[in-house]
């Protein structure tokens, strides 16, 4: 209903939004005639233009007239109001950020969005002229006084938002451009169009500028962080040792005894024997698969390799059947991971001090980030601004003025490339690649040398040991191997 509290300034935000509203606005008149009072009533349709740019009240406008059981006109009374702005002027916050926005952009005429010359203004000034040319709208540019320390946006203690964020929480701005990422903080804050190229968003890193690259497998640590990492890793061996060996020696025997005593049982059916047996030889199966699995703990040395390997994420080849294996394996797994993460962010912090040269720039992609247009939280124009997107993108106009916004810098890459010298990986910097190599080498010798030795002075010393009948050698020595 007709009201006149509801036209306000206060209420600029919420029409601006809800723009197919119809307000019925009630009208009576009284005349005499013939010493009769004559009443006339009538409703008068009224809306609101959009978008509404003043502060002072708002002003409707006639649509039609219900009088005497009809309507006076018969238009149309709900008709899409974004397809034609009429050339009212949208303010545009922009924030210089190549390819989005260039700094020729400033060099534009504002009042009827041509520029001066034929400078690659940016593709989302190019995406915006299309749009005030299709739906009919004057854009006005401005850039925030302090846009350079602010960005896309600076929230501080308080939750408040400035930079082109802060512009669209204080309604402010009804397009924002400068390479907003598609994230899902963006989304909630203000309407993204629909995307118009994707980013490749990579790492840049430092050239190691430093001759003790070798030193980098043990900086992220400290030497008591080190010293706690490898008495937790011997202390795990062993309890993963202990534990196998009680299963082995109490558990198994248990298991193993209760088979055998349910496999005398005589059953005089002979379909239920039949079936007794299958169950005995699963039941066997499942004993001899619990042994093998054991087997990775049993041993002393393979205990400590395999939760040496657990350390460093590679699998094991088997997952022990005895659950209290398991569950100490679960939380070995999760202290190894926190542990590795722990590492490799340390290591990466070392990695990254900033330098003054020589900065490389990952070739590989870690996240293709759609691009959009901000516009404000639920604006009207996303689908008409939606639809325009599509048909640049479809069109091929987003990658022509990539390729002119992006010119210039391949220029001045051509010419950095020819006079800067080339940043090279020498022999220094791979220091700590040989002397982790050369660590595994050496361990690895030595204990084929260790083992050589054992056998040729314990083993082959053995009474038992015959070379060929070794299967004697070993069945008297089942606690050896």
């Amino acid at each position: 209903m007709y009201d006149e509290r509801i036209f306000n300034p206060g209420m600029n935000y919420i029409w601006n939004r809800i723009i197919n509203a119809i307000f019925i606005h009630q009208f009576n008149s009284f005349r005499q005639k013939s010493g009769k009072i004559i009443r006339k009533e009538w409703v008068n349709l009224e809306s609101i233009s959009y978008p509404i740019d003043t502060n002072d009240f708002i002003t409707t406008y006639h649509i039609d007239t219900w009088y005497n059981g009809k309507f006076r006109n018969g238009r149309k009374h709900f008709f899409n109001k974004t397809v034609n702005l009429k050339r009212k002027i949208l303010q545009v916050a922009v924030f210089e950020h190549i390819p989005a926005v260039t700094k020729q952009w400033r060099k534009m005429h504002h009042h009827d969005n041509q520029n001066s010359g034929n400078e690659a203004l940016g593709i989302e000034i190019e995406i915006i002229k299309i749009i005030a040319e299709k739906i009919n709208f004057r854009s006005l540019f401005y850039r925030l006084p302090n846009i350079n320390i602010d960005k896309w946006d600076e929230s501080n203690e308080n939750g408040n938002y400035s930079g082109l964020l802060g512009e669209t929480m204080e309604k402010n701005a009804n397009f924002l451009i400068g390479d907003f990422h598609y994230t899902l903080r963006h989304h909630r804050i203000l309407e993204l169009s629909y995307p118009y190229n994707t980013e490749c968003l990579t790492f840049i890193t430092p050239e190691s500028l430093t001759q003790n690259s070798w030193m980098l497998l043990i900086i992220p640590f400290k030497l008591y962080t080190w010293i706690a990492v490898i008495l937790l890793f011997l202390v795990a061996a062993y309890i993963l040792n202990r534990f196998s060996l009680f299963y082995q020696k109490q558990i198994m025997p248990f298991k193993r005894n209760t088979f055998i005593k349910g496999a005398d049982i005589q059953i005089s059916n002979v379909a239920i024997t039949i079936l007794k047996r299958t169950e005995n030889l699963q039941k066997q199966n499942n004993i001899n698969e619990q042994l093998k699995s054991l087997q990775l703990f049993t041993d002393v040395k393979n205990s400590m390799l395999y939760t040496y390997g657990m350390l460093l994420q590679v699998s094991l080849p088997r997952l022990p059947k005895a659950w209290a294996l398991r569950l100490f394996i679960g939380w070995w797994w999760l202290y190894s991971i926190l542990i590795t993460v722990a590492y490799r962010a340390s290591m990466t912090a070392s990695l990254a001090n900033p330098v003054a040269k020589n900065l490389h720039i990952m070739k590989e992609c870690v996240i293709l980030m759609p691009i959009s247009i901000g516009m404000n939280r639920n604006s009207p124009l996303k689908p008409q601004v939606d639809q325009l997107v599509r048909n640049v993108v479809e069109s091929g106009l987003v990658e022509k003025w990539l390729s002119d916004v992006m010119e210039w810098s391949k220029i001045a890459e051509i010419r950095y490339e020819s006079d800067a010298p080339k940043a090279l990986v020498d022999l220094y910097k791979l220091y700590g690649a040989l002397i982790a190599l050369g660590i595994g080498y050496l361990l690895g010798f030595i204990s084929l040398i260790a083992e050589n030795l054992y056998w040729k002075y314990v083993v082959m010393k053995n009474p038992a040991y015959d070379k060929y009948q070794m299967d004697t050698y070993y069945a008297t020595n089942k606690t050896n191997i």
